[in-house]
């Protein structure tokens, strides 16, 4: 199963299932740590790319690793369990209407 959340995912495993000594059942979940990201600025054209360090990031077919960066998707080009890479999209334009009267 993996839990997906507004602040990150984690995937749990129904073999770490546990049982303490007082008979409460209970699990263990790993999850994602980021240490840095780089560059820490962009182009609001988008296509920079962007490293993000870490450890136990999750890449796989069934659970593809997803970043978003300013709630775009950025097009992820590499991922291991330490690395991610991906390119930022271009950022969203918002242009408000103004009407200053006759």
């Amino acid at each position: 199963m993996l839990v997906t959340e507004q602040y990150g995912r984690s995937l749990i495993s129904p073999n770490l299932y546990r049982v303490s000594a007082a008979g409460d059942l209970y699990t263990f979940q790993s999850y994602a740590v980021i240490s840095s990201v780089s560059p820490n600025t962009g182009s609001l054209h988008g296509g920079t790319t962007l490293t993000i360090n870490g450890e136990d990031f999750c890449n796989n077919a069934q659970y593809p690793v997803v970043v978003n960066v300013g709630g775009q998707p950025c097009t992820v080009l590499n991922a291991s369990l330490t690395t991610i890479q991906c390119q930022t999209p271009v950022a969203p334009v918002n242009i408000a209407s103004q009407y200053h009267g006759k």
